[in-house]
């Protein structure tokens, strides 16, 4: 008989591995790394590793990467990774990150200060004198202090980086690392950006012309939903609405409510008409309601509050400013209010809309509500969602917590799954077989002075456009059916999907001078 030596049947694997207990520790990142050569992570690197997944992590509170080695910075912890010599080698980078005491960088050791009071520093010299000396502290603050010679008792080298041991512990696998490792790379390899010689310029300098502005407008309110021949064909998949029934649970019915009678008014800038041009304000209150009730009964959660943290909320300010929010949205002041509202995408009253737990839902990850993906996901970890959201909500609950317990009435919602039905509301949201089979005219049949585009209450959508929106689609639908260069398709797609907030291509889009300090 062959005795089994292995331990391949379950069972028994898994009561070995309980006798073992807390004896059997699962090995960290930073030990699977070490176990591979340094040259065979720097070649996965260039082949699988994504910078753009790494320009994501690299500023990410967790890692703190930027709070040392900002592109541009000055008098930092670590070195400018742009302005690195031939010595960072790929392989340089990876010990770099992996054994950051290995090889510290001329300039860049850290000192402990011990002041004549009793007081100790640790951190970089970055100036000196005859009678000071100036420290970057490698506290969490990392304060420049200034220490007269005089006071200094002893100062003494350390042969340790201000760069913590295990730091890559903090990534959440082997592919983050090679994403984090090829951004680096890129950056190295990019350089210094150079000194400009000319003030920042403001962002659409050169904006599209008022025919394409046009097919991006048709596109973000959704025309094509009713009117299915929009001008040109664009090759851009069509805007979908937000799903209805992720709110459940996450999303206020009594803002529900709220919103659905008076869009505009509750959310100004907003993309969703008002779609209750012809009723009157008791009737519309009773629709909305109804509606409401409907939407409710589609969902199994029910909307309940959550705590909300102040000491959350504050480290979630920085990440608002920081992580990119505020390309598309508008920075604040220390009060919340909105620094540049009228150049912005509008947030609305959230603390009205959502629960802690919605929120962070949708930070996490947006394209489950919103499936067409115009706001991006930004990769953000579970607790960078849930300070940004205590940020946004925290002191500003007064709304939710005066509005009593929803009931749902089964009803209503009857009721309500009819007016949805009727008020067309099926055209972008798709709710069982709600879409109309109604034939809409032609864009280009219709008169451009009445319907959508008069702003004028009556049997159809309004969507309160700016004459400057209705001049735009006006343009579009009078351009007919001429196919877009690919320059135009391009410049369209860069616009629709907002890449321009941040990106210039040209003299098209970029970071406003106003929001560049953010960036």
């Amino acid at each position: 008989m062959t005795r089994r030596t292995d331990m391949a049947h379950p069972i028994i694997a898994t009561a070995v591995l309980s006798l073992l207990g807390s004896n059997v520790e699962a090995q960290s990142l930073s030990a699977e790394l070490k176990a591979e050569a340094v040259t065979s992570l720097a070649t996965a690197a260039r082949q699988r590793g994504s910078a753009v997944r790494g320009a994501i992590l690299f500023p990410q509170q967790k890692l703190g990467c930027t709070n040392c080695h900002a592109p541009g910075g000055k008098d930092l912890l670590g070195p400018d990774l742009t302005r690195m010599g031939d010595e960072a080698t790929d392989a340089y980078l990876v010990e770099a990150m992996l054994y950051p005491s290995k090889v510290i960088k001329n300039g860049f050791e850290s000192v402990t200060i011990t002041t004549s009071a009793g007081k100790i520093h640790t951190g970089r010299v970055v100036a000196q004198s005859a009678d000071t000396l100036e420290l970057r502290d490698s506290s969490p603050d990392r304060r420049l202090i200034e220490l007269a010679r005089s006071d200094i008792d002893e100062m003494v080298p350390s042969k340790k980086s201000t760069m913590p041991d295990g730091f890559v512990d903090q990534l959440a696998s082997r592919q983050e690392f090679l994403d984090l490792l090829r951004y680096m790379m890129e950056i190295k390899a990019a350089g210094p950006r150079p000194t400009p010689t000319t003030p920042v310029r403001s962002a659409g300098t050169r904006i599209l012309s008022e025919e394409l502005l046009g097919l991006v407008l048709l596109d973000e309110f959704q025309c094509a939903a009713c009117h299915r021949d929009v001008l040109p064909k664009s090759k851009i998949p069509p805007k979908q609405a937000p799903d209805l029934t992720w709110g459940s649970g996450r999303i206020n019915p009594n803002y529900i409510e709220r919103f659905v009678a008076d869009p505009h008014g509750i959310k100004p800038g907003t993309a969703m008409p008002d779609v209750m041009g012809t009723l009157s304000v008791a009737a519309r209150r009773a629709a909305a309601r109804e509606i409401t009730h409907y939407l409710v009964s589609r969902g199994e959660s029910v909307f309940k509050e959550q705590t909300l943290d102040s000491v959350a909320g504050q480290r979630g300010r920085e990440l608002f400013h920081s992580v990119g929010c505020v390309a598309c949205h508008s920075p604040r002041n220390a009060d919340r209010t909105e620094r540049m509202p009228d150049d912005s995408v509008p947030l609305g009253q959230l603390h009205q809309k959502y629960n802690l737990n919605g929120l962070v839902a949708f930070l996490e990850n947006p394209h489950t509500a919103r499936p067409s993906g115009r706001m991006p996901n930004l990769q953000l970890s579970h607790w960078e969602a849930i300070d940004i959201t205590n940020y946004l909500l925290v002191g500003s609950s007064e709304f939710n917590n005066s509005a009593p317990p929803f009931q749902l009435d089964r009803t209503l919602a009857d009721q309500g799954k009819l007016r949805f039905n009727e008020l067309g509301c099926g055209q972008c949201h798709a709710m069982d077989e709600s879409r109309s089979e109604r034939d809409y005219p032609s864009l280009v049949a219709l008169r451009n002075d009445k319907g959508c585009l008069s702003n004028e209450a009556g049997p159809w959508p309004r969507y309160n456009f700016s004459g400057s929106q209705v001049s735009a689609i006006r343009a579009a639908i009078e351009r007919q059916p001429n196919a877009l260069t690919d320059e135009q398709q391009l410049a369209v797609t860069l616009t629709t999907f907002k890449c321009t907030a941040c990106h210039p291509r040209g003299e098209l889009g970029g970071i406003s001078s106003e929001r560049n300090e953010y960036f």
